[in-house]
């Protein structure tokens, strides 16, 4: 440790001018390892939470209570709980008084007993601690510091015939993803319509299908922004039900199910995304459009006006 001390930990330090006591982590996740590393380099890191709306902070590492993994205790005058779907609810008189103007968006924050409803899922630990477990509400925000609001492509996506259901994904993550949810009797029929008779497994994964949800991918990020476009995607054999909990009573998705449910997926998209040479669901523009001109001439180019197409550098 000593050695490790001289030859690394202290030039770490000298980085931040060789005084540093402590340095606060918010806004985005940190990996427990990573807070342990710059502890035991001598620079403790508290983590905290807290949203715009609750006046910053709720919660803070601090002291001996610190906790690597964690986003720490209650600040004084907060009230901080569990609601039963899992969501962290905060009650203090630090929240917001409700949005400007707009008193439904104010109802859907602040229930009647005074509960500001964060959109974060969480936990306390058995110490007491906050953690961090997942998100219930929509938008999210890319490990860039970029915010993602789903809906918009989500929707522009559901409208196809050929998709039930798009799910966008990429929290802390470098880019934005879907995972789709083809309509499987609507895809069958589409596929023997361009000469393609295979059970579904083999459908899902075979280049003129991949390339025709290319298109729709392509069609729905028109008039995004660059870091709000979907770069890959994954289509799944699977129907979001209420039986299997993935939908509400009212046909809602439950997000957090959902990416529980298919976490694997999820992280094969960002592994291969690091991994160029392999051949997967959204691989590439080049690779579409290779596909579309020679193999699969009757798929329709992607519908994006010229002026649209300068947001997407």
């Amino acid at each position: 440790m000593h050695l490790a001390d001289k030859l690394v930990f202290s030039r770490w330090r000298s980085v931040f001018g060789g005084q540093i006591k402590y340095i606060v982590s918010g806004g985005a996740s940190l990996k427990a390892e990573i807070a342990n590393l710059f502890t035991a380099a001598g620079m403790e890191i508290l983590q905290g939470y807290g949203l715009t709306e609750t006046s910053s902070a709720v919660t803070c590492n601090r002291g001996k209570f610190n906790r690597a993994g964690t986003v720490g205790v209650p600040l004084p005058g907060v009230e901080l709980a569990i609601a039963e779907d899992g969501e962290i609810i905060v009650r203090g008189p630090y929240n917001t008084q409700g949005y400007y103007k707009n008193p439904e968006a104010s109802k859907q924050l602040i229930d009647g007993e005074g509960w500001l409803h964060t959109g974060d899922l969480g936990e306390f630990t058995t110490a007491g601690f906050l953690k961090i477990t997942g998100l219930k509400k929509s938008r999210f925000k890319l490990s860039t510091g970029k915010y993602i609001t789903p809906e918009p492509l989500e929707t522009k996506l559901q409208q196809s015939p050929l998709i039930i259901y798009a799910i966008a994904v990429g929290s802390e993550r470098k880019f934005c993803a879907m995972l789709i949810f083809p309509d499987l009797q609507q895809l069958d029929l589409t596929a023997k319509t361009m000469g393609i008779k295979l059970p579904i497994e083999e459908l899902l994964h075979h280049p003129c299908i991949i390339a025709l949800y290319q298109t729709l991918v392509d069609t729905a990020n028109c008039h995004l922004p660059y870091w709000s476009t979907v770069k890959r995607f994954q289509l799944i054999n699977a129907v979001l039900t209420v039986e299997n909990r993935m939908l509400t009573p009212d046909g809602k998705v439950m997000r957090a199910k959902v990416l529980e449910a298919y976490s694997q997926q999820i992280q094969t998209i960002y592994n291969d995304a690091q991994n160029p040479k392999t051949k997967k669901n959204g691989n590439g523009k080049e690779e579409i459009e290779d596909i579309l001109t020679s193999i699969c001439p009757a798929i329709p180019q992607a519908s994006c006006p010229a002026f649209a197409k300068s947001l997407n550098s």
